[in-house]
Formats: structure tokens, sequence, C-alpha cells
């Protein structure tokens, strides 16, 4: 048996799946949601999608502790994943007001880099601080 790895689920595949779960949810369909999510699952069982995508559906159903282990699992099989770091990070916020859920990638907001530069006091500590206190 061949392992299927890291993103292996194919973009329009993805792509696809990730609007099917947004639509189910949307509709409360929440079972439905559940089975789909959890057959992409068995089919790609080192994709990080298919546990964004649990992670979500568990927070919509209240249920917090779960869906913080299915974001770090999709976090875990693809670091790079910003839905998964976006949403461990809306959904761990407990002061938020309103939670956002990413996912896919568009759904993340732009990441600015910023002009930071490391820095390094007496003590020859690296510090990483703006371009313009360097």
């Amino acid at each position: 048996m061949m392992l299927q790895f890291i993103n292996s689920i194919p973009q329009v595949q993805a792509k696809a799946l990730c609007e099917q779960v947004k639509s189910l949810i949307n509709a409360k369909k929440y079972s439905q949601c559940e089975d789909l999510i959890a057959s992409y699952m068995g089919k790609y069982p080192h994709a990080c999608q298919p546990h964004n995508l649990m992670g979500i559906l568990l927070e919509k159903e209240g249920h917090h502790a779960i869906a913080m282990e299915h974001f770090r699992v999709a976090w875990m099989f693809n670091p790079s994943f910003l839905p998964a770091q976006q949403n461990l990070t809306s959904c761990g916020d407990s002061f938020a007001k309103q939670k956002k859920y990413y996912y896919e990638t568009e759904d993340c907001p732009a990441e600015t880099t910023g002009d930071y530069v490391l820095a390094y006091d007496q003590n020859n500590v690296g510090h990483i601080v703006k371009g313009w206190l360097a």
C-alpha cells in the first residue's frame, strides 16, 4: 500500500471539497459534512485540508478542544498551510468577539513582511527589530 503524503489532494479536488464543506456548514448540515470530510481523511490520511475542515466543523458544533487538535494536526502535516495557522490563531483567541474561519489559502489575509532586521545587543544576543530601530 502506498501512503498519500502532504498536500496529496489534487488542487481542483481540494478547492471543490472546501466549497462543499462551506456550503454544508452554512446550511447547518453537520452530519453530512462530517461524513464528507471523513471520507477524504480516509482517502488522503496525511493531507492537511481535511483536518483543517474538520476543525472548522467541530468549532461550529461547539467542540473547541477537539477542533484545536485537528487544526494542530493539519499544521503538523504541512507547517506552511496558512488556513490551519490562521484557524489556530483565530479560534485560540478566547477574547475574540466573532471567530473567522479559514477554509483555504485564499481566505487568509495577505502576509506582510515588514522592515524587520536581526540586530545584536552588547551581550551578542540577537533581537528582531524594526529596521529603523537597528
